[in-house]
């Protein structure tokens, strides 16, 4: 009876690791959708400057080396945005992982307390059938 319910404040103790781990997991599927977000704009934007430095319109040196610049400041953002969109989703990936361990561990606990269970069943079937075999050898002896 005590292991039953051992088990039962294991698994609901787990559990809650497990609602932890997924609201963990909620904030890295945002975190990372943010990152997709933020670096399709930044290749939107790294685009945009390219197409504007190589239009065909006459463009002096002074203007050539500012959209030169722009090109450079839109490849290195999104440069960062890219190395901020492979974190973002490695740490979904991550928290994932962490989510099905932590499903895994109550699912164990879940079986052994089942187990536990049943065993406490047929222990129980056992103690009361051997008593009925005694009372009836009692009196029929």
């Amino acid at each position: 009876m005590k292991d039953i319910k051992k088990l039962d404040r294991f698994v609901h103790i787990k559990e809650r690791v497990l609602d932890a781990r997924r609201a963990e997991l909620a904030e890295a599927n945002h975190a990372l959708q943010d990152a997709s977000d933020r670096l399709a704009a930044a290749r939107k934007a790294r685009l945009l400057a390219i197409e504007t430095l190589t239009s065909p319109q006459e463009k002096g040196a002074d203007e050539l080396s500012q959209l030169a610049q722009m090109v450079t400041l839109a490849t290195d953002a999104e440069r960062k945005a890219e190395e901020d969109f492979l974190a973002a989703q490695s740490l979904q990936e991550e928290r994932t992982d962490e989510v099905a361990e932590a499903n895994r561990d109550v699912k164990t606990l879940e079986v052994l307390r089942e187990r536990s269970a049943k065993e406490r069943s047929r222990e129980i079937s056992k103690r009361a059938q051997h008593a009925s075999d005694e009372a009836a050898a009692r009196i029929g002896g």
